[in-house]
């Protein structure tokens, strides 16, 4: 067949038979390739199926036959609980089923298969016949005749079967009395027994009684309880009543058959007895003396309730301190719950009169209590009670039988106020800075006790703590304070009265004198001013003043009060000055005058001009003229100075009265120097003379003819001064002073102590000398620490200059050189060169700031007289004829035509007898480096190659055609003109006067190629930069920032300009000082009605880096007075923790544990080496350790570790003290860094060297406080 589809459905098969199909695909005539299909038809279904037999455990069923293929039959029989499948032959058509169960349907199916495809199933419902009865058994023949025979038979029967029957013969047995009990009575036997008789009927057999009760009031029974009772007569005792219950009791006959009919109810009431517990019983303090107590009524009330009563005991004694006896029908609200005989019977309504017999009660009594009246609460109240203590309340019920069980409960009264304040308060430990308080608690207890301790002081009320304990420390006082201690103890919130004591902190040292200042008054007296320490400690008892110059020990000051003067222990009120022995109130100074031994063999006094060459002595000892002062102790130790062996000094003059109330200091007068020997070989006063030259005919008595020459350098013609004479100097000059081993003026003088603000002037001492004075104060108990300052002495006009000489350097030129005064007595700005002509009087002057001079234009052999005078910025120094030299230009010869700073032009004449024609001239020039020679045709020559401003010696010698003839002029020394410094000022440095004021020296460049006329100075900041000029080798630089970085370079100048090299850089760093300005934008938060956060910004000139911060809070407390009371404490933020790591770890760090004490408990902190900055070899590890409360010690170490441990090794401890605003500054540990420990080697792989600890150092990030 042809189809257009791509599908085809085929009918009229044969059912399980076999068939090809066979597509092709046409195109026209063509054809594809066929493609062959080869399928089989299901085989027929099963038709009919019939059941031929079926019994209690099989089935036989039966189907009909079918044309065609197949396989077999497939049988499934099932129910819901079970399916077996059976496999029949083709050729079979009957099938049995066995293993049924009895009584049970099943689903029967048959269906034909081939090749695994079924056909159609037929399929039909089987049930098996039931089983056989078992186990029959007689239940229940009561409506037989008693004693006859009887048959039974069984049979279970299904839907469609019977199973076969099952017979039983029964004989039935005798009967149960059928009559019940009468004349049942009742009689109370004790408060739960009941004697129970009644009277039985004969008419059948009794083996026994059972009797039936149940509770009618207070608590009625839903059932019966049942008790047999196997008696001979009918009479019973029952105790198994509960006391004033009523109960309904009944009672039956028993035999074999069971038990018979039940009399009539019995209703009986118990006797009554003692109550029950009450219930529920409570106890509630209302306030501290009155006690509600509440209770319900007890479950068993065994009757009627006549009367409660209430005991208070105390809890720990038992002693009963209150007692009530309530009547019950009073204190109950409602009414009394009470039971009787007839209250089921009136419960239910009027009896009928066959219900009523002689012992039913009368009908006047009451029905059974409504069940609320146990739900409502019965309550009393206690009074007259103590505070905070425990009392055990006890509650019991009476009836008519007496007292019943006691209920009992606890309670602990409230807290009051304190009514007497705490005992035996004592003061005791009292330091200079700490007072402990003891005391004992009240004697009157009314609560837990808190104290709150009050501390004044001599403005009134400083604060109060809160304490759980029965002492308290003080911390953080003043010593030598009185103070006021007051306890009061506290419970239920409110304070008792107080106890109070007083205490007087012990003396200490006292702190640092404040606004310690110097001003010099004149050149030899410095007035030192201070006020008194803020913190004296006690009774200021002496100040002590010390000078000192360049760490030299030069006067010991001791000033003391008058009552010092009396060596009185006592205060201004009369009293001891505590903590301290009155024999040892006034400590001695240690003072040492004993200073010399005998008077000096001889003595010489050396002017200032004289140059000292050499000197030798030995130590002696200087003697005072008086007597030593009795109080000063010879020991004297003065360990942080120098005191050297031989001081050269000038004279320490004594001053005249001085009006005013300062002190001023009276030293003796100038004493010579002592020698004992004077060593052999060295001259002790070596002066140099001038050779002996031929007079001048002109020559006046100005001169010696003998004292002159020409053409070679000359000194100064002074003579040395003999052994034996003493020179005397100008009274305007400083005399030389005496001095000895360790020469320290010691002295003692009066002062008023309690003055605020004490000056004293120091006299006798050097002028335009700087000097550090130093102050301390001291109580009875030791010294405070020192304040320092530093003061110059102001300038003075200078002694003479040293060495005057003069050297030729043409006939009309002498250069004249000296050395600076030995005492400048200030800075010498200047000097002065005095010349006189001696043979025209006519009087010529220079000024020059070094120390030679070119003196040009001068006649041709002349003599002059020359003196040099120095100058400071106080004036000139005196001259006399012992400063005069005399010198005398030589004759004509070589002369400096032109200089500059490489070339020079010499001129000469010739020889005034040739002796033939000069052929050339011959210039030899040379200086200590250098020789050269030069000729020339002419008398003139050019000198080129020198060096700048540089000496030169030159001579000439003319030739004619027969030599030189050995004839040389006079040697010329020659100076070559100046250039710019060839080389910068070197080695500077700084010293730091004040905050904003430095003293900066250096060293004037190696090759100045010239006079230094000044030194320019560039100052620069990171902002702005300054311009100085100075003539001289030091600058004072004033006016500049506060703790602020400066780089300063200096530049040299000559006459030709200045230098092509400035210094190298000087880094200078101001001072630190107190902030200028507050902190900024101080804000304050409230977080509640106690707390309060402040916050505010570092100060806008902070002039240092802040360490802490002070803060004051100030408040008018409510109530009293609007008294303005103040606190004052330190914050501290954070301190910086520097160290080493180990030398030796010993494996990979993991973390260092910073451990931190405060002497009671230990705080560890842990760091790991990944959140360490990391650093460079041989730099710091930091840590920013927060947390720690100001004004405390602790004590810091360190420990890292490996995976293996810390080894054990740890770093030494290191001391800390964190700020405390009450005591000023923090203290910086003093200790340097902490090395590992000497020695330390690895033991194992869990050993190793300890980090190397720093002192800390304290920074600020933010700040944030909360105020309580």
């Amino acid at each position: 067949m042809v189809v257009h589809s791509n599908s085809l459905q085929v009918g009229g098969l044969t059912p399980r038979s076999d068939y090809d199909i066979t597509i092709l695909s046409l195109l026209g005539s063509d054809t594809s390739q066929p493609v062959i299909k080869q399928f089989s038809t299901r085989p027929a279904g099963v038709c009919s199926l019939a059941l031929l037999h079926v019994n209690s455990s099989c089935a036989m069923v039966r189907w009909d036959t079918v044309i065609g293929q197949f396989d077999f039959h497939r049988e499934a029989v099932g129910n819901g609980l079970h399916s077996h499948m059976l496999v029949v032959s083709r050729e079979t058509l009957v099938a049995m089923v066995t293993g049924l169960r009895h009584g049970c349907s099943y689903n029967m199916s048959v269906e034909r298969i081939r090749r695994g495809e079924a056909g159609t199933a037929a399929s039909l419902t089987v049930t098996t016949v039931p089983g056989r009865v078992r186990g029959v058994c007689v239940a229940d023949v009561s409506s037989l005749s008693s004693r006859t025979a009887f048959t039974v038979m069984v049979t279970a029967a299904s839907s469609s079967n019977l199973s076969p029957p099952v017979s039983r013969i029964i004989n039935t047995n005798e009967t149960a009395p059928k009559s019940p009990p009468t004349n049942l009575e009742g009689e109370r036997v004790g408060s739960n027994g009941i004697l129970l008789s009644w009277t039985m009927p004969s008419d059948s057999p009794i083996d026994g009684y059972v009797i039936r009760y149940k509770e009618m009031c207070p608590y009625p029974d839903t059932t019966f309880k049942e008790v047999p009772k196997h008696l001979d007569v009918p009479e019973t005792l029952l105790n198994l009543f509960l006391p004033g219950s009523t109960y309904n009791i009944k009672v039956a006959a028993e035999n074999s058959a069971g038990i018979g009919p039940y009399s009539k109810s019995l209703y009986i009431k118990t006797a009554e007895a003692p109550p029950g517990l009450v219930t529920n019983l409570t106890a509630f303090a209302q306030n501290h003396t009155f006690v509600v107590v509440t209770w319900f009524l007890p479950l068993r009330i065994n009757g009627l309730i006549t009367k409660f009563a209430v005991k208070a005991k105390h809890a720990r004694t038992g002693q009963t301190v209150r007692m009530l006896e309530l009547d019950a029908e009073e204190i109950m609200t409602v009414a009394l719950p009470h039971c009787n005989d007839a209250a089921e019977i009136l419960s239910r309504g009027t009896p009928s009169p066959s219900e009523v017999t002689a012992s039913s009660p009368p009908v006047t009594l009451s029905a059974v209590p409504p069940a609320a009246t146990w739900a409502v609460p019965i309550s009393v109240g206690v009074d007259q009670l103590r505070p905070y203590t425990a009392y055990v309340f006890e509650v019991s019920a009476f009836t008519s039988d007496g007292e019943g069980q006691v209920a009992s409960t606890m309670v602990r009264m409230p807290e009051s106020a304190p009514e007497d304040p705490p005992h035996n308060l004592s003061v005791w430990n009292v330091t200079s800075k700490s007072v402990s308080v003891s005391w004992d608690p009240p004697t009157i207890v009314t609560g837990r006790f808190s104290y709150v301790t009050y501390l004044y002081g001599p403005t009134g009320f400083i604060y109060e703590n809160s304490t759980g304990d029965l002492k308290f420390v003080y911390s953080g006082l003043t010593p030598y304070t009185h103070y006021r201690v007051a306890v009061r103890a506290k419970s239920a919130g409110l304070l008792g009265p107080e106890a109070f004591s007083a205490a007087l902190t012990h003396a200490e040292a006292p702190s640092a004198v404040k606004a310690l200042q110097a001003v010099a008054v004149d050149s030899v007296s410095v007035r030192v001013s201070w006020r008194s320490p803020a913190q004296p400690n006690g009774l200021i008892t002496q100040y002590r003043l010390l000078v000192l110059s360049d760490n030299t020990l030069l006067q010991d000051i001791t000033l003391i009060g008058t009552q010092n003067l009396n060596d009185t222990d006592l205060l201004g009120d009369g009293t001891l000055v505590p903590g301290i022995p009155g024999d040892s109130l006034r400590r001695k100074r240690s003072s040492d005058l004993s200073l010399t031994t005998s008077p000096p063999a001889f003595t010489v006094t050396l002017p200032y001009h004289t140059v000292v060459t050499g000197m030798t002595m030995t130590a002696t000892s200087r003697t005072h003229s008086g007597s030593t002062p009795p109080d000063l102790n010879p020991n004297l130790d003065h360990n942080s100075y120098t005191v050297p062996t031989v001081t050269e000094s000038p004279s320490l003059t004594s001053m005249g009265p001085v009006t005013g109330t300062d002190q001023t200091s009276d030293l003796p007068d100038s004493s010579p120097l002592t020698f004992d020997a004077v060593t052999s070989g060295t001259s002790a006063l070596s002066l140099t003379s001038s050779t002996p030259a031929t007079p001048l005919p002109w020559l006046t008595a100005h001169s010696q003819p003998s004292q002159l020459t020409s053409g070679q350098p000359r000194l100064s013609t002074r003579s040395a001064p003999a052994a034996t004479g003493h020179l005397q100097t100008h009274p305007s000059t400083r005399a030389a002073a005496s001095s000895t081993p360790g020469g320290v003026y010691v002295r003692e003088e009066v002062m008023d102590m309690q003055s605020e603000e004490l000056s004293y002037l120091v006299s006798g001492l050097s002028p335009f000398t700087e000097y550090t004075f130093t102050v301390t104060a001291a109580t009875s108990i030791g010294e405070g620490p020192a304040s320092h300052v530093s003061e110059k002495t102001r300038e003075q006009i200078p002694s003479s200059v040293v060495g005057v000489s003069y050297q030729n350097v043409s006939s009309t030129s002498i250069l004249v050189s000296w050395n600076p005064p030995l005492y400048p007595n200030g800075l010498i700005t200047h000097y002065t060169i005095y010349g006189l002509n001696l043979h025209s009087n006519q009087a010529l002057q220079r000024v020059t700031h070094n120390t030679s001079i070119l003196l040009t234009g001068l006649e041709k052999y002349t003599g002059y007289k020359l003196r040099v005078a120095a100058s400071t910025a106080v004036g000139e120094s005196s001259l006399s004829d012992l400063d005069n030299i005399f010198a005398v230009t030589p004759e004509d010869g070589l002369t400096v035509v032109d200089t500059s700073p490489s070339t020079t032009t010499l001129s000469w004449s010739p020889p005034e007898r040739a002796n033939g024609v000069i052929q050339q001239y011959e210039v030899l020039y040379e200086n200590q480096s250098y020789v050269a020679v030069f000729n020339s045709s002419v008398p003139r020559v050019t000198l080129t190659g020198l060096m700048p401003f540089s000496y030169y010696n030159v001579s000439v010698r003319s030739y004619t055609r027969l030599g030189h003839g050995n004839q040389t002029s006079d040697t010329l020394t020659m100076l070559s003109g100046e250039d710019v410094p060839g080389s910068p000022p070197y080695g500077l440095s700084y010293v730091s006067v004040s905050p904003n004021e430095v003293n900066v020296t250096w060293e004037p460049p190696l090759v100045p190629n010239g006079v230094i006329t000044h030194y320019s100075l560039e100052l620069r900041n990171s902002s702005h930069f300054l311009n100085l000029t100075t003539p001289i080798s030091h600058a004072q630089i004033t006016y500049l920032r506060k703790f602020a970085q400066y780089t300063l370079v200096v530049k040299g100048h000559t006459r030709m300009g200045p230098g092509n090299h400035s210094s190298d850089p000087l880094n200078i760093t101001t001072l630190e000082d107190d902030p200028d300005t507050p902190p900024q934008f101080l804000l304050a938060r409230k977080l509640s009605d106690y707390e309060v956060e402040l916050s505010w910004e570092p100060p806008k000139e902070t002039n240092s880096e802040i360490l802490y911060y002070i803060v004051r809070v100030c408040w008018t407390r409510l109530g009293d007075g609007g008294v303005l009371i103040y606190i004052s404490f330190s914050i501290i933020d954070a301190v910086t923790v520097l160290w080493q790591p180990p030398t030796q770890p010993n494996g990979i760090l993991l973390h260092y544990t910073l451990y931190y004490s405060d002497n009671t408990t230990v705080t560890e902190q842990h760091i790991p080496v990944s959140e360490l900055e990391p650093v460079s070899l041989g730099e710091d590890l930091s840590y920013c350790l927060s947390g720690l409360r100001g004004g405390q010690n602790y004590s810091l170490w360190l420990t890292s570790s490996t995976m293996q441990g810390d080894g054990g090794v740890r770093t030494d401890p290191l001391d800390l003290l964190t700020p405390d605003g009450a005591t000023g500054p923090p203290a910086h540990p003093a200790s340097p860094a902490l090395p590992s420990p000497a020695g330390l080697t690895a033991l194992g792989s869990d050993t190793h060297t300890p980090p190397s600890l720093l002192h800390p150092s304290i920074h600020f990030t933010s700040l944030s406080i909360c105020l309580h």
